[in-house]
């Protein structure tokens, strides 16, 4: 959930030519995901434990296999920079001045909607586990879950009415947060909709040419104009797996509940620079080159989607000085 390498490494395998699950071994996948915790377990005050569009267990996010996929990599020039000039470069980042973005090739090539659709759908009422609500165990919604279940248990192996299953989930999606939007709230009991607001993950993994991650980094969110919505105002959540150097998760709310409908709060997100620097601590001969992404806000509402992970793969280019390599 927080950007295990071995996780990310083996979800982008089944991305790549001669990995696809249904192309090249065959399988289909489905998935079946509830965002509710046990009524016992709902007012501990660990964030992790009732966490909004989240099962208890796996964020909404986290459980949908359609996820988007971008790579940065350092364009052939950037060998050209001297490292006083990349330190230049950070200080003026912390000057409040903007960064270049010629040194980094952006790929979006890899965003879900390039895929085939994975079955996703959110189950009414479902948590991860449970002997009233539990997906597995639930005696209240097995009526919901059922159905599902028995569907993709029955279809067969082909592209078209894989795509129907699709759909028929999305819909099941529609249908769970129409009967959700229903729902009342006891004078003792947590908001029962602000529980079921999509959510979205972005994971940056940020490693050096050579796969290193990159130990100690800074990451700016920057929103342009006064119109429309700050994709930084909408960060609930960030996390630093500290087992895998350079790779932090954000955690965004993409809907609201207000007077009975579902808003969404990414439809006019506003364009976006996001600013990444490096930092080496080990030695004064050595720097990252800087990495601005310029996102409109079209580009913006196209990589962040509700209750999808986008991962942004970034190999952040180091670079040493001649002295490094010279032997007295």
């Amino acid at each position: 959930m927080f950007g295990s390498w071995k996780s990310l490494d083996l979800a982008l395998h089944f991305i790549k030519p001669g990995g696809d699950m249904f192309d090249d071994y065959g399988v289909q996948e489905f998935c079946i995901i509830g965002s509710q915790t046990p009524k016992a377990l709902r007012h501990i005050p660990v964030r992790y434990i009732k966490e909004d569009s989240s099962d208890n267990t796996v964020r909404t996010s986290a459980g949908n296999l359609n996820f988007n996929y971008i790579s940065i990599t350092p364009k052939h020039d950037v060998d050209s920079l001297s490292v006083p000039r990349l330190k230049k470069l950070n200080e003026e980042r912390l000057e409040e001045k903007t960064l270049s973005g010629r040194y980094y090739a952006i790929d979006i090539s890899g965003l879900s909607r390039e895929r085939r659709r994975i079955p996703y759908t959110i189950a009414y009422e479902t948590a991860h586990f449970g002997e009233d609500i539990g997906i597995v165990t639930g005696s209240k919604n097995r009526k919901s879950i059922v159905p599902l279940v028995t569907t993709a248990l029955s279809t067969p192996v082909d592209d078209t009415a894989y795509a129907k299953v699709a759909d028929r989930f999305s819909a099941n999606t529609e249908k769970t947060f129409k009967r959700a939007a229903r729902l009342s709230s006891r004078l003792l009991e947590w908001n029962v909709q602000q529980q079921y607001e999509g959510h979205a993950q972005l994971i940056f993994r940020i490693r050096d040419q050579h796969g290193n991650g990159v130990r100690d980094f800074d990451i700016m969110f920057r929103s342009r104009g006064s119109k429309g919505t700050k994709l930084e105002k909408l960060i609930e959540d960030r996390r630093t797996n500290k087992n895998h150097a350079g790779t932090i998760t954000f955690y965004l709310r993409t809907q609201s509940f207000h007077r009975g409908n579902w808003k969404d709060l990414i439809g006019d997100l506003c364009p976006v620079d996001v600013e990444i620097t490096g930092t080496e601590t080990q030695s004064d001969e050595i720097a990252y080159v800087p990495l601005l992404m310029r996102f409109s806000g079209t580009q913006a509402r196209s990589v962040i989607n509700t209750f999808q992970t986008t991962i942004i793969d970034i190999e952040l280019a180091r670079l040493p000085t001649g002295s490094v390599f010279r032997i007295k």
